[in-house]
């Protein structure tokens, strides 16, 4: 979870290649990451489980903030970015058109080790570049 403002741009970027993600705006327009127009279910968003573990909390914390945002968990959509023929380092940028909150998360289908091309998950890295630097982080929660 992402919170952006109007002005900046962020880029998800698949670092070693082969790695789908999944980018879900929440804002009130839906407009508000150019170029971020959903095609595809939010299949990492919709398979969260709040429970007392890290991985619970921090889905809680998700979830939280789907409902905060009137998105119901079962019909979350996100665009897709990536899949298993990306190249390392292949980018997709956005600029962030009014404040949002983005949710980028990397789907991890059970990888077969017994197939001729195993496809372990890798990480997904995003770079933020805020237009106001010196504006604090949070500035903009209410």
């Amino acid at each position: 979870m992402i919170e952006r403002f109007g002005g900046d741009r962020l880029e998800v970027i698949d670092r070693f290649g082969r790695q789908p993600a999944e980018l879900t705006v929440l804002a009130s327009d839906p407009r508000a990451v150019t170029g971020a127009t959903p095609d595809a279910p939010a299949s990492v968003l919709r398979r969260l489980v709040a429970g007392p573990d890290e991985d619970g909390y921090a889905a809680g914390r998700i979830l939280t903030l789907l409902a905060e945002h009137r998105v119901d968990q079962s019909g979350a959509v996100a665009i897709r970015l990536f899949d298993d023929t990306s190249p390392a380092g292949a980018r997709a940028g956005f600029a962030v058109d009014d404040d949002a909150v983005v949710v980028v998360a990397a789907p991890a289908p059970p990888m077969c080790l017994s197939g001729t091309d195993p496809n372990p998950p890798s990480e997904v890295v995003v770079e933020v570049h805020r237009a106001a630097p010196s504006r604090p982080e949070g500035a903009g929660r209410r």
